[in-house]
C-alpha cells in the first residue's frame, strides 16, 4: 500500500522542481554573467535543472562562459543555433523570456537554494527506485541490496551536507560579534552583492554613513556648566 501511495504521489504530483526559480536563474546569468555567473557555478550542475531544455541552457552558458568570461542572450542564441539546439529549447523567444518577472535585486541565494533543494529531492527519489527495483528482480542477496541502497541514500546526504550555508543578515552579524564588530570588519568595502556594480554603490553609501556618525560624534559635547 505504501509503496502504491508513493508511485500515485510521484504520478500526480510529478518529481520535485520549481521550473519558475530554475528560469530565474538562468534569466539572471544572462541578464549579468560577470556578477551572477561565478555564484551559480559554485553551487548549482548541470544535473540540478529539472528539464532537458534547462540543462542545455545552463550548459551552454557554462561553456560560452568559460571561455569568453561572459555570456548574453545573443552569444548564447548563436552557440545554440550552431549546435542545433536553439529551436529544442524553445528558441530565442524563450531565451528572451527568461528573466521576465526578475527583481531588480534577484534574490539569488534563495532561487539557488529552492533549486538545489529540489535537486536532492529527486535524488532520493531516484535512488530508492533503484533500490526497489533491484530486490524486486532479485539482483543480488538482502545484505548486498540493503549495503548498496544504503551507500546511495548515504552519498545524496553527504552531498546536502556539502552545500553552501545561506545566512539571513542578522547571523552574518550576530557572527561577528554584534554591528559593531561587523562595521570595523567591513570598513568600507561595503556589504558584497552579486553585482559589482552595485558592490561600489554600498561601499560609497557605507563609507558616507560612517564619515556622517563620525563628525556627529565629534560635534555633540556637552553644555557648558
Amino acid at each position: 500500500m505504501r509503496t502504491q501511495n508513493y508511485l500515485q504521489a510521484i504520478e500526480e504530483r510529478g518529481l520535485p522542481c520549481d521550473l519558475n526559480a530554475e528560469r530565474l536563474i538562468l534569466g539572471s546569468m544572462l541578464l549579468d554573467s560577470e556578477g551572477f555567473m561565478p555564484a551559480v557555478l559554485e553551487t548549482l550542475n548541470q544535473a540540478d535543472f529539472s528539464t532537458e531544455s534547462h540543462r542545455v541552457i545552463f550548459q551552454r552558458s557554462k561553456e560560452q562562459f568559460q571561455d569568453a568570461g561572459r555570456v548574453d542572450r545573443v552569444t548564447l542564441a548563436h552557440e545554440l543555433f550552431k549546435c542545433g539546439e536553439l529551436e529544442s529549447v524553445g528558441g530565442m523567444s524563450y531565451l528572451c523570456s527568461l528573466d521576465d518577472g526578475l527583481p531588480r535585486l534577484p534574490n539569488l541565494d534563495g532561487y539557488l537554494r529552492i533549486v538545489r533543494d529540489s535537486s536532492l529531492k529527486r535524488r532520493a527519489i531516484f535512488a530508492h527506485q533503484k533500490a526497489i527495483t533491484e530486490i524486486m528482480l532479485g539482483q543480488g542477496n538482502a545484505a548486498e541490496l540493503l549495503a548498496r541502497a544504503e551507500a546511495s541514500v548515504l552519498e545524496i546526504s553527504h552531498q546536502a551536507g556539502e552545500d553552501r550555508e545561506f545566512e539571513t543578515p542578522e547571523q552574518i552579524i550576530l557572527a561577528a560579534g554584534g554591528m559593531d564588530g561587523y562595521l570595523r570588519r567591513r570598513k568600507a568595502s561595503g556589504v558584497p552583492t552579486h553585482i559589482p556594480s552595485l558592490n561600489g554603490l554600498l561601499a560609497v553609501s557605507r563609507l558616507a554613513v560612517s564619515t556622517f556618525s563620525r563628525r556627529a560624534r565629534v560635534d555633540v559635547r556637552p553644555p557648558s556648566l
